[in-house]
């Protein structure tokens, strides 16, 4: 009976584990006082946390001016997915140390601001201009080119409304810097574009250690500013984005199915992995030291006496590597 009570309780917790909020951490310019992002963000935020019927994800603003020092990557690594909002200088991450806390981020990234990524910013495309649309009514079409991507749940047509009034899309000449565009216009203008982690960017030559997304949005040119300006279909997509950038296990561009995904439960100081197909486990501290290689029986492993903090797993899953993080509280 002992036996049996304690799986329930562990599939209880395996459950919860499995189930938990997903947490957000939007980088903007906030109110200082209230800690509130500002009036235009603030769109986009809401959008998010009423996503999914409204428990799915937690959003945490976090004021871009606090990017100077490399000890904000614990919070920041820590984050399901970080989102960097369109109210982000550009001239703010182009020096150390924001530039590189920016490439050392290990959670997934999404930038919605096609200023922060060009070529003389973060790097994640060779050009330094945008074209920029300033009517307010125009509707901007996005080319699907892989509707097979999860960030196209529920998306049937190859032609979708993206943005309405204004945008700003990265030029054909700024090219994709070794990424994958999943979205562009029909002039070829990248609307949506990933990024593998460990990739060196060649306009910048850094190499950001987790996997990146961009996704544009915006308008500036009205009143009040507002950067959920998404056409329904735009607006879906960008969520189903949140979602599978916060879901990472591997890299962007390897599209994961559900076995090869690994099941990550910390239950009473014992932290289990698990796959079907697990063979092999490594379990790092986010600065890359090693602290536990466990041995893998019955395709499970367990960890256990670690100390407080946000591990990193690398895995083999069917002769493939995959990638978790769990947290030790």
């Amino acid at each position: 009976m002992k036996k049996l009570f304690t799986l329930i309780v562990f599939f209880i917790v395996a459950f919860a584990t499995i189930n938990a909020q997903k947490n957000v951490v939007y980088i903007c310019v906030t109110d200082l006082a209230s800690g509130d992002a500002i009036e235009s963000e603030q769109p986009v935020i809401d959008a998010i946390t009423a996503a999914k019927g409204g428990d799915y994800f937690n959003v945490t603003p976090f004021d871009a001016s606090s990017i100077t020092s490399e000890d904000v990557l614990t919070t920041l690594n820590a984050a399901d997915v970080v989102i960097v909002g369109r109210s982000v200088n550009s001239g703010d991450v182009i020096n150390d140390p924001q530039s590189e806390i920016y490439r050392k981020i290990t959670a997934p990234v999404i930038h919605t601001s096609p200023w922060v990524i060009r070529g003389d910013r973060l790097g994640y495309v060779t050009g330094g201009t945008e074209h920029q649309n300033t009517d307010d009514t125009k509707v901007v079409q996005a080319l699907i080119q892989d509707l097979s991507s999860p960030v196209f749940e529920g998306i049937t047509n190859s032609t979708i409304d993206w943005t309405i009034g204004y945008t700003s899309n990265l030029t054909p000449e700024t090219g994709d810097a070794g990424g994958t565009v999943l979205a562009k216009t029909d002039d070829d203008r990248i609307l949506l574009i990933l990024h593998d982690a460990n990739v060196e960017l060649p306009a910048s030559g850094r190499t950001p250690l987790g996997p990146r997304a961009y996704m544009g949005n915006g308008q500036d040119n009205v009143e009040p500013a507002t950067y959920w300006n998404y056409a329904d279909d735009g607006a879906k997509v960008f969520i189903n984005l949140v979602a599978y950038m916060a879901d990472q296990v591997t890299a962007i561009d390897d599209v994961q199915t559900e076995a090869a995904k690994l099941t990550i439960v910390n239950y009473n100081g014992t932290v289990r992995i698990s796959n079907a197909k697990l063979s092999n486990v490594s379990v790092y501290t986010l600065s890359g030291q090693l602290v536990n290689k466990p041995i893998v029986s019955n395709h499970i492993a367990e960890v256990t006496n670690l100390n407080k903090g946000v591990y990193l797993v690398k895995a083999t899953v069917d002769s493939r590597t995959v990638t978790g993080k769990f947290i030790v509280q």
